[in-house]
């Protein structure tokens, strides 16, 4: 009976593998096989016909240049058939490709060439079918397809073979490309698959049947050990109800064809309070929650099927806690270890298990939880964790959020040492390393800020503290700490910082913006006076028109200082940025080396932005002049493109600041020396730079950036040390009427006056040249520079004046008190007051102090002559 057990065992384990093995050999053979051929033949299929597509490029790249008159038709015809006559592939180097026309003449064939230039349409092959007419048929109809028919075996005439070939048309030159694959190819692959698999099954087949001869020899092995440790097992339970009846823990034996225990240890009534005669008597699980009793069947039943299964371990054993009730009614937590006990035959049918009450440790183990949550949560919201280092280990010890911190899946376990010092950039990482090598060796203590860079590229700040604790019996330190990302806190420090440089310079910018104007004001103004003298000589006055231009753009600079330091309005238009680019560049080719080749590439020509045309030309001129001082020693490139570029609702994580839309993109790169990674950060703050002294200001690039920011648009760089840099400029795009993007020099006008105008201005050389300016037009001018000396003149003859113009920022005393005075002397008098910037020029303001008109400076002759034919006109309307 027990030879036959044995036997059985052997059978159960050696049928299914033997079964697995004969319907694993069918698939394979039955199914896999021919899926394999199927699917090869579908791929060369689809390779014949990329390849086809390709030499229709080929043909379509000569087909363009004769359109474009590069090439005669007769001579590009002729070089596509050479070309297409000599393309090989293939293993042996001998598929090819042929032409056909749509009348099924032969064109050529690399390896039929006596078939060129004859009609091929009744054309037969071996089978009887004809394979060129079903070429042109099919072209006709669908333009491309497959065509199966027997030819000769590559260039071997003699031999013939199953082929299919992929056809298609070119319709330009009335030409059908085509070339095939030989079915022979195919079937000799799938032989030699074949034969593979044929070897495996054999040397499989070879395996098992070794393995049943070892799985035989090993169940009996199996069944022999069992059968003693069964005997054993019977022989020592008399010495373990010894052991149970007087330990502390409850030992019980629970039957599993009635759930009714056959042993209850006298322990239980220490635990629940009842006797074991007592608990024998009770329904299995009524003093239990139910999800206990739906745990215990879980398992059993799980334990049950496991047990089926070879090689799992007749004496294993499962812990589980259980919530149960006392017979005082109140509730517990109880831990459960139990295994099976099998009869002779080997099969369970009785569970030992051990109760132990742990109501004390669930009771810590919840409190524990809750204080790891509240530490969990508090270190959540402070982005702080905690870490701890052993000194015989090499790993440290993470907690979540330091995990999240480092963005490193925990399953992956926390940074080694050098992985650690790894993420570490320039000056941080010598910090850190010294300082840990310091913790761990001499106990000192460390609480640094650094920067890290993690492998996902994301940029981190963060702030480490290491109190180290010396472990005496190891006699080495044994270190705790906390990380903490304060990557926000560095952010809004860094923007603190920038707005703090950025109000200096609005500051620095208002406070120099009244002395430019007033230079500004004498140079147009002397140019003005130099055109009006230089008659007929044209170069003369074209060299003027230069200064003069360049006087102007100079002072839409000093109005964009002026919207810098929030002084004055930025005005924009909606223009074209081509034109300003084109002009930008043509300044920059006058001052730079002849070995700085300028490229530009313009993929629109129409791009229209909203913008002011001065801060884009400051932009430019910044970003061109930065690219060909990085060239100025060995030449380059200077490469400029323009194109656009749509964000729809995808945007890209560079861009998160931009809203969805259409942008015109601007890229400016140069093959310069590059810009290392340390200055990269620094690039777009005000007043740094890598310039000598006396060669840069450290202002271009922060400009840029304020005022493409201000325009919700992007800056950004890339650059590698001796590659080069590459300035991306996003700006939106604008789909509305255009003003036009560069202004030219107004015609002068010949304005005729009369009067009587008392100027005032601090600076001599403005009262000069406006002096002569309006003397030259007829008008009496009497100017000073004090505006007290101004008063006392005016106040001794009133009547003898037309006309005050004054400026607004003078010493001692200021256009506005100058007006009030003149006005309560003569309130009729008319006032033009000249000032830098009116942002606080109101009307109100302007009438309370007497002021007729505000002109802007710097000044221009028409603009000031204009100005004064207006008011006195408006004064004699009045009158």
């Amino acid at each position: 009976m027990a030879r036959q057990n044995q036997v059985s065992e052997s059978l159960k384990i050696l049928i299914p593998l033997y079964g697995t093995y004969l319907v694993f050999a069918l698939c394979i053979f039955l199914i896999f096989i021919p899926q394999t051929k199927q699917q090869l033949l579908n791929q060369k299929k689809e390779a014949i016909l990329q390849l086809t597509d390709n030499a229709l490029s080929l043909l379509r790249d000569i087909d363009s240049k004769i359109k474009n008159g590069e090439m005669a038709s007769d001579l590009a015809r002729k070089k596509a058939i050479d070309h297409i006559r000599d393309l090989r592939y293939g293993l042996e180097g001998k598929d090819y490709f042929w032409i056909i026309d749509m009348h099924g003449t032969m064109i050529m064939h690399p390896f039929r060439p006596d078939l060129e230039g004859k009609d091929l349409t009744r054309f037969k092959d071996t089978a009887g079918k004809y394979p060129f007419a079903n070429m042109v048929e099919t072209v006709a109809k669908n333009s491309a397809g497959y065509v199966n028919y027997r030819w000769q075996w590559k260039d071997n005439t003699e031999r013939m073979a199953q082929k299919t070939s992929y056809v298609k048309g070119f319709p330009a030159w009335g030409w059908i490309v085509g070339t095939g694959i030989y079915l022979d190819d195919i079937h000799g692959e799938i032989s030699i698959i074949t034969l593979k698999f044929i070897q495996i099954f054999v040397g499989i087949l070879i395996f098992i049947l070794l393995l049943s001869v070892y799985i035989t020899h090993h169940v009996l092995q199996i069944n022999k050990r069992k059968n003693q440790a069964e005997d054993d097992l019977r022989k020592s339970e008399k010495r373990y109800r010894f052991l149970a009846d007087n330990a502390t823990d409850a030992i019980w034996i629970l039957a599993l064809s009635d759930f009714r225990f056959s042993y209850l240890s006298p322990s239980i009534e220490q635990i629940l309070g009842y006797s074991p005669e007592q608990y024998k008597t009770m329904t299995f699980g009524s003093n239990m929650t139910r999800d206990s009793v739906s745990l215990i069947h879980s398992v059993i039943s799980e334990e049950l099927k496991q047990d089926n299964r070879d090689g799992m371990d007749a004496n294993r054993r499962r812990n589980i806690e259980l919530q149960v009730s006392k017979k005082d009614g109140s509730w517990i937590w109880v831990e459960v270890s139990a295994r099976f006990l099998r009869d002779r035959n080997g099969n369970p049918d009785r569970v030992l298990g051990i109760t132990r009450d742990i109501s004390q440790r669930k009771d810590l183990e919840q409190k524990l939880l809750q204080t790891n949550a509240d530490l969990h949560l508090a270190q959540q919201l402070s982005s702080i964790g905690n870490w701890s280092l052993d000194p015989d280990a090499d790993v440290p010890f993470w907690s979540d959020e330091i995990y999240r911190i480092f963005e490193r899946d925990s399953a992956l376990g926390a940074f080694s040492a050098v992985e650690h010092l790894a993420i570490f950039t320039g000056k941080w990482k010598t910090l850190f390393e010294t300082a840990i090598k310091d913790a761990r060796e001499r106990g000192i203590e460390f609480n640094h800020e650094g920067k890290v860079i993690l492998p996902s590229g994301q940029v981190k700040w963060i702030h480490a503290i290491c109190k180290p604790e010396w472990v005496a019996p190891k006699q080495r330190y044994f270190l705790r700490g906390t990380i903490q990302d304060i990557t926000h806190r560095k952010t809004m420090e860094s923007h603190i910082q920038q707005t703090q440089k950025m109000e200096a310079l609005g500051t620095l910018a208002g406070g120099i913006a009244h002395d430019f104007n007033n230079i500004l004001s004498a140079i147009i103004g002397f140019t003005e006076l130099a055109k009006l003298g230089a008659a007929e000589n044209k170069r003369l006055k074209d060299n003027l028109d230069n200064v003069l231009t360049a006087g102007l753009r100079a002072r839409e600079l000093v109005k964009h200082i002026l919207a810098f330091s929030r002084k004055a309005d930025v005005h924009k238009d909606i223009i074209q940025i081509v034109p300003l680019i084109k002009e930008s560049l043509k300044f920059l080719r006058a001052s730079i080396p002849a070995n700085i080749d300028i490229q530009t590439r313009f993929m629109i020509t129409d791009a229209t932005i909203l913008a002011d045309q001065t801060q884009i030309h400051q932009v430019l001129m910044n970003l061109f002049n930065n690219a060909a001082y990085a060239m100025k020693e060995k030449g380059g490139v200077l490469a400029v493109e323009l194109d656009n570029f749509d964000m729809v609702t995808d945007i890209p994580p560079q861009f998160n600041e931009l809203q969805p839309g259409s942008y015109v993109r601007l890229n400016i790169s140069d093959t310069g020396v590059g810009i290392e990674k340390h200055v990269m950060e620094r690039i777009f703050e005000p007043f740094f730079t890598t310039k000598v002294r006396g060669e840069g200001t450290g202002m271009g690039l922060s400009l840029s950036y304020g005022i493409i920011k201000a325009m919700k648009g992007h800056i950004s760089v890339s650059s590698e040390p001796d590659m080069g840099t590459t300035f991306q400029i996003l700006i939106p795009k604008q789909e509305k009427e255009l003003t036009p993007a560069v202004k030219h020099l107004p015609p002068s006008k010949s304005i005729k006056g009369n009067g009587k105008i008392l100027l005032i201005d601090d600076e001599p050389a403005i009262i000069g040249w406006a002096s002569k300016a309006l003397s030259k037009m007829g008008y009496q001018v009497v100017g000073m520079t004090s505006p007290l000396e101004a008063i006392e003149t005016f106040k001794s003859d009133p009547e003898n004046f037309d006309l005050v113009i004054t400026d607004l920022t003078m010493p001692r005393m200021t256009g506005l008190e100058l007006s009030s005075i003149i006005t309560a002397k003569r309130p009729d008098i008319p006032i033009i007051l000249c000032t830098g910037f009116s942002e606080e020029l109101s009307p109100d303001k302007m009438k309370h102090h007497g002021i007729s008109r505000v002109l802007m400076k710097p000044m221009v002759v028409d603009e000031l002559s204009d100005a004064i034919e207006e008011t006195l006109t408006s004064r004699r309307l009045k009158e």
